[in-house]
């Protein structure tokens, strides 16, 4: 949440774009999807997951804070100047091939995925004059993530693939629920990276996949209708003053991890569930004053902030593979 009357400490900006590649091996390609009477049954089953598209109903538990550094700004005397937690519903779908791409590139991987998951987590934290304040807030969470890499057999039964990650994502966040207020903040970013993908056949109709990557968050952002929100009347009679303040927020690093357990049903369609953990922070803004506030006199900045998702999915996943 943006703060108003407070003067933290300017921070820097810190922007670590870091470049990944994906390992090149120097081993016989394979044409993944085109197996031969002799493949292995572990391999083939792989092979049914990675060339897919599926459907997931999702269960996510949210947690985001944003941090009390240094004592500026400290009507508690908690780690958070506030707090958002609580459990949100959604849906995921997915899009993922394995093969090969022309005459010269083989054993290619690439996925898509987005999810979308709402609710209503719980907030904590204070007015700008430091009066506690508690109770439900609304969010819209979306995310989506395109990997690319090639893969590699590791046995009979197993496969690694090294990627590479990019990404976007969204939160739109809104305060004072249930109230006249209608505050919100719409907080978004990209992201992009590297990791890695181990898949094992569990027999021929049982597939465990586990992932991880490390990215960074790229050009974070959060717009508030600060103005509009907090001096309605100002604004209706000098529409010139009132604007949408914008926050440049700093790039940090982006954890992501997840595990999944795919069943094949019968024919083309496979049973899968999993869990995705992500974990990611913004740095503080610079101060932001738009037409209205330098009248009144104020300053803003968005604070440095924490938020870990842990998704739960289950869905349904048709394969085109063999």
């Amino acid at each position: 949440m943006s703060r108003r009357f407070l003067k933290f400490p300017r921070a820097r900006g810190l922007l670590c774009l870091t470049a990944f590649w994906v390992c090149v091996v120097a081993a016989p390609p394979r044409a993944f999807g085109r197996e031969t009477d002799g493949s292995s049954s572990g391999i083939r089953a792989i092979d049914a997951v990675d060339n897919s598209i599926g459907a997931a109903v999702d269960d996510a538990r949210f947690g985001y804070g944003e941090l009390n550094q240094g004592a500026a700004y400290s009507p508690g005397e908690g780690k958070y100047l506030d707090s958002e937690s609580g459990y949100l519903k959604g849906a995921k779908v997915t899009a993922s091939y394995m093969g090969d791409v022309g005459d010269y590139i083989q054993n290619f991987y690439s996925q898509v995925a987005y999810d979308f998951v709402y609710g209503y987590p719980y907030y904590n934290g204070y007015t700008q004059g430091g009066t506690p304040v508690q109770g439900p807030s609304q969010a819209n969470i979306a995310n989506l993530a395109v990997k690319m890499g090639r893969s590699f057999e590791a046995g009979k039964s197993s496969m690694i693939t090294p990627y590479i990650i990019g990404g976007y994502h969204q939160w739109v966040r809104g305060l004072s629920y249930g109230t006249d207020n209608g505050y919100t903040e719409t907080y978004r970013d990209g992201f992009a990276g590297a990791g890695a993908m181990l898949q094992y056949a569990i027999g021929a109709r049982l597939v465990a996949t586990a992932q991880g990557s490390f990215s960074e968050t790229l050009w974070p952002t959060m717009d508030t209708n600060n103005d509009e929100t907090y001096y309605p009347s100002v604004c209706q009679a000098n529409p010139g003053l009132c604007q949408v303040d914008s926050f440049r927020l700093g790039s940090r690093p982006l954890e992501m991890a997840g595990f999944e357990l795919d069943y094949h049903l019968a024919g083309a369609l496979h049973f899968f569930v999993g869990g995705d953990y992500s974990h990611f922070s913004y740095g503080a803004s610079p101060w932001v004053s738009d037409p209205l506030m330098e009248q009144l006199g104020y300053e803003f900045m968005e604070p440095h902030s924490l938020t870990d998702m842990l998704f739960w999915s289950a869905g349904l996943r048709w394969s085109f593979g063999p």
